[in-house]
This record gives C-alpha cells, structure tokens and sequence, in this order.
C-alpha cells in the first residue's frame, strides 16, 4: 500500500460518515450504497470496502442484505437520553416512554427505523 493510498482511504471514510450522519438527520434512514457512492465520489466497490471497515472498527452500524441498513452507534442510546432530560419516562427496554407531566405516550421501536414522534 503506498502512502498516497492511505489518505485517499481515510479521507473517503471521513466523506461517508459525514454524509451517512447527515443524511440519517435529514430522511430518518440510512442511505444506499448507490446515494454514498454518489455523493462521495467514487465506486460502489470501493464504497462497499469501506463500510465494512468502518462497521468493523465501531464506526457504523451495518445490517446485511438491508439497502437502507447503515445507523451510526449510540443513535437509540442519545434519543432515550434526550427524552430522559426533557421529562419523559423511558423503560430499561427502550419499548416505551410516557411524558409525566403530560401523560402523553411514546413508543419507540429499537430496531434500525427508530422513530421519535
């Protein structure tokens, strides 16, 4: 591997959390492999390696076979301590969450298409 190599790699890997951050912020799912390969520049290959080395240093979550299956970590985790800060009572499973002093509920489902309403 040459040196020029190297901050090609971490730098394209810097693009793709970037735009998988943003764009999970924007749509509330991950994007394809297709819209990171086209946003960042390069192919879908190469995008695909570098989700896969990302998912296996912690970076990002990756569930297989799933076209919009890329999360970044501790995305339930901040949600529920959002909700904990504002008032809201969230279960040890992170199934539910009731607003005290509203008496409003909440559930949440944990799985990648976490949605707070």
């Amino acid at each position: 591997m040459s040196d020029t190599t190297i901050p090609r790699s971490t730098s394209l890997k810097v693009h793709i959390i970037s735009f998988v951050r943003a764009f999970i912020l924007a749509h509330d799912v991950g994007p394809t492999l297709s819209e990171i390969a086209l946003q960042v520049g390069s192919t879908k290959p190469r995008v695909s390696r570098a989700l896969n080395e990302l998912a296996a240093a912690g970076r990002i979550i990756r569930e297989p076979k799933k076209a919009r299956g890329i999360r970044m970590p501790g995305d339930i985790e901040r949600a529920v301590a959002i909700l904990r800060r504002e008032g809201w009572i969230v279960d040890d499973h992170c199934k539910s969450a009731t607003l005290r002093r509203q008496g409003e509920r909440l559930t949440i489902n944990c799985d990648r298409n976490d949605k707070i309403f």
